[in-house]
């Protein structure tokens, strides 16, 4: 027959093992955010051996852990426990106390300081379900950590192309306005189409009075004239030469701005999409918009210039084509009329 050991029984021999060997068990310290520790230890007549497991954050979301083997003795209530290996500090001598449920250990810092840290008894399955809501909790606060670097770098990415941008748009500013004086610079044919005009007019007075002179004059002297009138046509086609020439240099002068002028426009749209979203305020919306309508209004003035300039250079083609072939008829017909009165001279 089996007899049946009364339950105040048990808890009376469970309470004399507590109280003999009170360092008996496993120990839990929450010390979250920072770490967890886990202590468990067996104590016998011979001493106090067992092992602590210490966890820390990793700073990648998730946990890293230390194990040190420790032994020692106690004295009642008081425990002295040595490890080798202790949090990278070598040789460690650790104290405790313990009281009811609770266990002080008294730990060396890196610093050289004292710190305690208070365990209570607790399981293993106890600490590992605490340790795995910690984890998770880590790994939620590390996705949400990248989360907001990842908005803050591309935050700092718009502001560094916001300000990249608009000092690119300065220097294409620049060389917009470079490109329209340097067009200014080859409109020297202006000079050139005034002398074109200036020999015509010269040609056009001389045979206004060819009539009169042919009647008082030698014709020596008349047909003088003619070679003068030859020398000016002359002139003109040379004029309308370097007229052309220059036409052409203004040409590619004018391609090269259309060049500058499509970088230009490429900037001014990479400025206006940098600007729209700088929370960081690096470019101010004040100075943006400034920057944006100058700009806008170089290119504007710009495009009217060589606009402009084109036109000029149309209207000089088409005048000096006027003016040499109206020279080239007028020396003809003053050759012809010169050339019958004189013509037994």
């Amino acid at each position: 027959m089996v007899r049946r050991v009364p339950l105040s029984l048990l808890m009376l021999l469970f309470a004399y093992e507590v109280t003999a060997k009170p360092f008996t068990g496993t120990f839990v310290a929450d010390g979250r955010p920072r770490w967890m520790e886990f202590l468990s230890l067996t104590q016998t007549e011979l001493g106090v051996r067992g092992f602590l497991l210490v966890v820390e954050p990793d700073g990648r979301g998730g946990t890293k852990s230390e194990t040190a083997t420790v032994e020692g003795a106690a004295d009642g209530n008081e425990l002295t426990l040595r490890t080798e290996t202790f949090l990278n500090l070598g040789s460690t001598t650790i104290g405790g106390r313990v009281a009811g449920a609770v266990l002080t250990l008294s730990f060396p810092s890196s610093s050289g300081q004292v710190t305690s840290t208070r365990f209570k008894r607790g399981g293993q399955e106890a600490f590992n379900a605490a340790l795995t809501i910690w984890q998770t909790q880590l790994k939620a606060a590390f996705i949400k950590q990248r989360k907001i670097e990842e908005i803050l770098e591309a935050r700092a990415a718009k502001a560094r192309a916001a300000i990249e941008a608009a000092s690119a748009l300065r220097e294409a500013a620049l060389a917009l306005v470079d490109a329209g004086k340097d067009l200014e610079r080859f409109a020297v044919f202006k000079q050139q189409l005034s002398g074109c005009q200036v020999a015509l007019k010269a040609m056009t007075d001389f045979a206004d009075r060819l009539d009169h002179d042919a009647q008082s004059d030698r014709c020596l002297w008349l047909r003088s004239q003619v070679d003068y009138l030859s020398s000016q046509l002359e002139y003109l086609r040379g004029a309308r030469a370097y007229l052309e020439e220059h036409a052409v240099t203004i040409d590619e002068r004018t391609r090269d701005f259309q060049q500058q002028r499509g970088r230009f426009e490429q900037q001014l749209r990479a400025f206006d999409r940098a600007t729209a979203d700088d929370p960081t305020g690096s470019v101010s919306a004040v100075d943006a918009r400034n920057l944006d309508d100058a700009s806008r209004k170089l290119l504007g003035a710009a495009i009217e210039e060589v606009e402009h300039t084109q036109s000029v250079l149309r209207d000089g083609r088409s005048n000096a084509d006027v003016i040499v072939n109206n020279g080239a008829e007028l020396y003809k017909e003053v050759s012809r009329r010169v050339s019958a009165p004189c013509r037994h001279e």
